[in-house]
């Protein structure tokens, strides 16, 4: 199969979140295989759609990155554009659902709100070793999530 890929600079239309500064200054990242609870729609969408990882270790449910976001956003499965100040667009697909009585956590995301996008990778090409977000996708440092377009399909239903 191939896979087209998707323009970084155009997003869908659907349900727009502003999302106010400072928020969503910074990117994480989480390893997939950390999800283990059987019954969660996490695990369910994991094993309906396969584990797929770009070359650089990011999890892919297509065209679209794999990300954990809080449920300001949508719920798992949801397809989301997250649109950044400098115009580039992260395609993603709800993948996780950040835990909201995490300290540093608020409606925004983690650390308080500065992270808004959270990576689902490969755990074993990524923990401890020191790689960064922005190291494989340098058009989107220096910038920050302005709004999230969740665009009405899911990959659960």
């Amino acid at each position: 199969m191939i896979l087209r890929v998707k323009d970084q600079d155009s997003y869908g239309s659907g349900k727009t979140i502003n999302i106010p500064s400072p928020y969503g200054d910074s990117f994480t990242y989480m390893g997939w295989s950390l999800i283990t609870s059987t019954g969660s729609n996490q695990y369910k969408l994991r094993v309906k759609t396969g584990e797929h990882y770009d070359v650089n270790g990011f999890g892919k449910i297509r065209d679209r990155y794999v990300i954990a976001c809080t449920p300001t956003f949508g719920k798992i499965g949801d397809e989301i554009d997250f649109v950044l100040a400098n115009g580039r667009v992260i395609h993603g697909v709800m993948g996780d659902e950040k835990n909201m009585s995490d300290a540093g956590c608020n409606k925004w995301g983690h650390d308080g709100g500065h992270s808004v996008v959270e990576f689902v990778v490969n755990k074993s090409m990524w923990y401890h070793t020191g790689k960064t977000v922005t190291r494989f996708h340098p058009e989107w440092a220096k910038s920050r999530v302005v709004k999230a377009v969740n665009l009405g399909k899911n990959h659960l239903r």
